[in-house]
C-alpha cells in the first residue's frame, strides 16, 4: 500500500464510517419498529384467544339443556332449573292454570 491509498482510505472511512452507522441506526430502528409490531400482534391475538376461551367455557355450561319436567318434551337450560327448581314449578303450574282455570 502507498501513502496515497493510505490517505485515500482514511478519508474513506471516515465517510462510510459515519454512513455505516448511519445504515446499522436506520437497522436498529426498523429491527424496533418491527418487533414492536410483533409484540403488539402477539398482545392483541393473546387477548383475543383469551375472550374466546372465556366465552366458550361460558356457553358450555349455559348451553347444557334437559327435558323440562311436566312440559311434554320441551327442553331448557339446566342451569336455569338447578339455580331454583322450586321457582321453576311454582311458575309451571301459574301456566297451566292460565291455560286451563279448572285446574
Amino acid at each position: 500500500m502507498g501513502s496515497s491509498e493510505s490517505s485515500e482510505r482514511n478519508n474513506g472511512n471516515n465517510n462510510s464510517a459515519t454512513s455505516t452507522d448511519e445504515e446499522r441506526k436506520d437497522k436498529v430502528k426498523e429491527m424496533a419498529k418491527v418487533a414492536g409490531a410483533a409484540a403488539v400482534a402477539y398482545g392483541v391475538c393473546s387477548i383475543l384467544a383469551s375472550i374466546s376461551n372465556n366465552n366458550e367455557e361460558e356457553e358450555e355450561e349455559d348451553g347444557r339443556m334437559m327435558k323440562a319436567p311436566g312440559q311434554n318434551g320441551e327442553y331448557i337450560k339446566r342451569k336455569d332449573f338447578e339455580r331454583n327448581p322450586g321457582e321453576y314449578f311454582r311458575k309451571n303450574r301459574r301456566k297451566v292454570k292460565t291455560i286451563n282455570p279448572a285446574l
